[in-house]
This record gives C-alpha cells, sequence and structure tokens, in this order.
C-alpha cells in the first residue's frame, strides 16, 4: 500500500469514524434492509414478529442447505429474512437446531462447558440469548490470550502504554 493510499484510509476513517469495507458493509446492509420493508418482507421467518432495524436483519435459509445441497444456497425460493438472534444453525441431521438450551437464566459457557447463571456473562446484542460465549472470567482469559490487532492507530488487546505509533514516519514503535 503507498503512501497516498495510507493516507486516503486514514481520511476516511477519520471522517467515517470506521474503515471503508465496514461502511460499505454496513450501507450495503441498511440498502437491503429499506429494500425489504418496501417489498414487505420485514416479517421475521423464525419467530413472525417484524424486523424493526436493519442491524436487527438477517438472511435465513428456509431450507439447510450445509451437507446436504449446494444449490439450496443459491436458491433464491429458499431465501426469508429473519432477526438475527432468531437465525440459527441447523443441525446436519434431519433439520433440527444445533444449540444448548439450559434452564432459565442460564447460558452456555464454552470454556466451563456448563450452564451458568446470565449475570456471569457480558452483553452481546447480536446472539441469541444476548450475552458473549464464555462467562466474564473465561472471556477475560480469552482475551489476554489474543496476539494484539491494530484497529485503525490504535493497538487493540496489548498492554502497551504511551502514545499510537506514528504511521506516517513508519516510526510503529511501542513502550512497554
Amino acid at each position: 500500500m503507498g503512501h497516498g493510499e495510507r493516507r486516503r484510509h486514514a481520511r476516511i476513517l477519520s471522517q467515517l469514524g470506521m474503515s471503508a469495507g465496514t461502511a460499505n458493509h454496513r450501507l450495503r446492509v441498511q440498502i437491503m434492509f429499506m429494500l425489504v420493508v418496501k417489498a414487505g418482507l420485514d416479517e421475521c421467518h423464525v419467530c413472525g414478529e417484524r424486523i424493526e432495524s436493519a442491524g436487527l436483519l438477517s438472511i435465513e435459509h428456509k431450507k439447510p442447505w450445509e451437507g446436504r445441497d449446494a444449490t439450496l444456497f443459491w436458491d433464491l425460493d429458499n431465501i426469508a429474512f429473519s432477526h438475527r438472534r432468531c437465525n440459527v444453525t441447523q443441525n446436519l441431521n434431519g433439520g433440527g437446531l444445533n444449540k444448548k438450551v439450559g434452564p432459565d437464566g442460564t447460558a452456555w459457557c464454552t470454556e466451563h462447558k456448563d450452564f451458568l447463571p446470565l449475570a456471569l456473562f457480558n452483553i452481546a446484542r447480536g446472539r441469541r440469548l444476548g450475552v458473549e460465549g464464555y462467562c466474564k472470567i473465561c472471556m477475560s482469559k480469552v482475551r489476554k490470550s489474543r496476539p494484539a490487532r491494530r484497529v485503525g492507530n490504535r493497538l487493540l488487546g496489548s498492554r502497551v502504554t504511551g502514545s499510537p505509533p506514528d504511521f506516517e514516519s513508519g516510526a510503529a514503535q511501542a513502550h512497554v
């Protein structure tokens, strides 16, 4: 990536508050939601309730295609719209739901491999129960084990202190 292209990406990030790719994806979702509403297709295929916003919209395959027939993936007659929370992975055996259902007020912790009280989980609006897949303790361990990653000019997930790196000069040194 050349110097001019880096500056353009930085301008877009500064102006939109996100990368161009993220912005384009969000714009496409908003356009699709507008067209879904105009066509009267904004009723969730799963629960029957109205889909209220673009952030809740998900494309649903009426018949599962994985492990069965790839043509079902592309078949537009097999497409409906649902809430993101209602769109769950279909089990490869017979189309039953592939999810763990525990007692009320609990969620499955992937690390503990057990149902724990909902209060032990961080909120995650896009997920089926509205909580992360790991409890707070396990999520903390998972985050600490992940390598640092860069979003814009910020270094996330690291224990680095000091000022952000200067991308223009190429001096990306962190102070530990």
